[in-house]
């Protein structure tokens, strides 16, 4: 039996675009943004260190926080999920803002679109599977069907494996189930 293997951003033609880091402004609207967070969540939260110690939690914030100014909106915007998915409730997330036409599941609520374009997250156009033995194409367009089946070795530049490192610890979680049923969705 052949099998394709799938590099999915050589195959689909995508290329990385650089990005401006934030603008001064930005930064300062991103600290006192994430300033509410810290202060606002404890509140809110029905039990907010039951998985996350207090000290690492606000010690990513103030990471976050100072770095800002080296990242891109996007890069801000995926550390802060990785913050929240850092409580370990499956009901606490932060809702990245897609772009228009992403077909994936959002939970409970919708997120208004950001004022920053650079904020839109965006989908290759295809759907994978994950099971014992790695990474398959599940759906993709009729274009490269011979692709539909086939092992992806690698994912935006990364390995399948090291893709899947990268994206898990951004996912909300009150287990690893959640973490498996999501991370197909969050991959592409």
């Amino acid at each position: 039996m052949h099998r394709t293997l799938v590099t999915i951003s050589m195959m689909l033609g995508f290329a990385s675009a650089a990005v401006a880091e934030m603008s001064a402004d930005w930064v300062e609207k991103w600290r006192s943004d994430l300033e509410f967070f810290e202060e606002s969540i404890p509140k809110t939260h029905a039990n907010l260190f039951h998985t996350v110690d207090p000290e690492e939690f606000r010690a990513s914030v103030t990471a976050l926080s100072e770095t800002l100014a080296s990242l891109e909106h996007h890069e801000a915007a995926v550390e802060l999920a990785r913050i929240v998915a850092t409580i370990g409730d499956g009901h606490t997330r932060l809702t990245l803002p897609l772009a228009p036409g992403v077909e994936f599941e959002q939970g409970h609520s919708s997120t208004a679109a950001p004022a920053v374009t650079e904020l839109l997250f965006h989908q290759y156009p295809i759907r994978v599977g994950i099971d014992s033995s790695g990474v398959w194409v599940k759906k993709i367009g009729a274009e490269h069907v011979t692709a539909l089946g086939g092992r992806v070795v690698a994912i935006g530049g990364l390995s399948a494996g090291a893709a899947i490192e990268a994206v898990s610890p951004t996912i909300r979680r009150d287990n690893e189930m959640q973490v498996k049923h999501h991370l197909p969705m969050f991959l592409v």
